[in-house]
């Protein structure tokens, strides 16, 4: 008589050692800065949302949103290679579906995590930034290539149609720098790329 009782209580302690190894650990969220990358892994049993923002931050309201979510399981990148993340840090925020806020149909978090990650961590896997004074003579250098290509352009332009008669070119150096030129320069300047592979955006004067 004693078999089959031994036998139901080992089962159910079976079932439940089973239940407790597959039962996953809720923080188990990883946050690591990966190959010039900010990668969230997300292993806790349940979807998880996030707000990424540099590490001052502003002001925000936690919401659990289909287009913040990470699914259990699921491993999301997002680049980092921002100067502003580069001088003050990166701040992730993330939690689990918590209450609806009163009177919506909007939920709010369990609880915020936060993992922060320094400048110094940013810029360790991130391309060196180029020396500003070079990026300061390139930026020179490409205002001047620039406008002497637009106005050879133009003066071949000019001789094409039968518009020009000179047959010298113009001489390049009494000529401002046109507005396009300018732009040209100043995206370069603002944006991560350098002003010395810009010149690619500039149009040739003569044409093959």
């Amino acid at each position: 008589m004693r078999t089959p009782l031994l036998f139901s209580l080992l089962f159910i302690l079976a079932l439940t050692l089973l239940a407790g190894c597959s039962r996953k650990d809720s923080e188990d969220v990883k946050v690591t800065l990966e190959g010039g990358k900010l990668v969230i892994v997300n292993n806790s049993g349940e979807d998880i949302y996030f707000h990424n923002s540099d590490a001052i931050g502003s002001a925000w309201i936690p919401t659990s949103l289909p287009n913040i979510r990470i699914a259990d399981g699921e491993r999301r990148a997002f680049g980092i290679d921002d100067r502003r993340l580069r001088q003050n840090g990166i701040r992730v925020n993330w939690w689990h579906r918590g209450s609806k806020y009163p009177d919506t149909e909007i939920y709010g978090a369990d609880r915020v995590r936060k993992v922060l990650f320094d400048a110094a961590a940013v810029n360790a896997v991130l391309p060196k930034l180029p020396d500003p004074a070079i990026e300061q003579a390139a930026a020179a250098n490409l205002a001047t290539v620039c406008r002497d290509r637009v106005v050879l352009a133009a003066w071949s332009d000019r001789r094409a149609r039968g518009a020009e008669p000179s047959e010298t070119p113009p001489d390049t150096s009494t000529e401002g720098i046109p507005s396009a030129c300018r732009e040209i320069v100043r995206d370069c300047t603002a944006s991560k790329n350098s002003c010395r592979s810009a010149c690619t955006r500039c149009r040739w004067p003569h044409r093959s």
